[in-house]
């Protein structure tokens, strides 16, 4: 009798657990990042930090169920220019792991232009190779070299992550992704687990 008991009570906790997880079987579709396009001039102005830097560290922090587009990256710059924004020498920018996203995809060792907004960068924000910038140094002309400092700096306070509030004004992306296989394997492990409870019970019943 106990027996019966908690193999009905665990197979309701494996139902109860694959019903939690049963959105993320079918999740939505990715879509490309989609981006209104800024001139120079208009991304100068909702940036509030534009520099020249190198990149010479960057972090991704996964999510609990395995890799995701949106998970947060922060990318460490060597500063070779400052047009707006802490004139340091180091600098923190965050953003997210994919372009899917409205991420900027970082690579170390790399030269930037960086338009940033409340410490986050994106894709549709015009932050490029310095190589691919040519259009945007040109207008902006000559900036400032950063003051000597050997402690990096985040710039100004973060805010939300680029492409994951669309509500947020002058948001100038949108991309729609998904948390990865993570969630999918965990619902047919409760699936098979609740599988084999039930096929325990049957087989004592005979």
């Amino acid at each position: 009798m106990i027996r019966a008991i908690l193999i009905r009570g665990t197979l309701l906790a494996v139902i109860m657990t694959t019903a939690g997880l049963w959105p993320h079987l079918n999740p939505p579709t990715v879509a490309a990042c989609s981006c209104v396009p800024l001139t120079p001039a208009q991304a100068f102005e909702r940036a509030d930090t534009v520099f020249v830097g190198e990149v010479t560290s960057f972090k991704t922090k996964s999510g609990l169920f395995g890799h995701s587009s949106i998970d947060p990256t922060t990318a460490n710059f060597k500063v070779m220019e400052v047009w707006k924004g802490p004139r340091q020498g180091t600098l923190t920018i965050g953003t997210v792991r994919s372009e899917v996203s409205c991420g900027y995809e970082f690579q170390e060792g790399l030269r930037y232009l960086v338009y940033a907004r409340d410490g986050q960068t994106g894709l549709c924000d015009r932050t490029a190779l310095t190589i691919q910038a040519t259009e945007d140094l040109a207008a902006l002309g000559d900036g400032w070299k950063p003051e000597p400092s050997n402690e990096t700096v985040r710039a100004p306070t973060a805010g939300p992550v680029p492409g994951t509030d669309s509500t947020s004004s002058g948001d100038s992306c949108g991309a729609m992704s998904h948390a990865g296989s993570g969630q999918f394997n965990a619902a047919l492990l409760g699936v098979l687990a609740g599988a084999i409870a039930l096929g325990i019970g049957r087989r004592r019943r005979l």
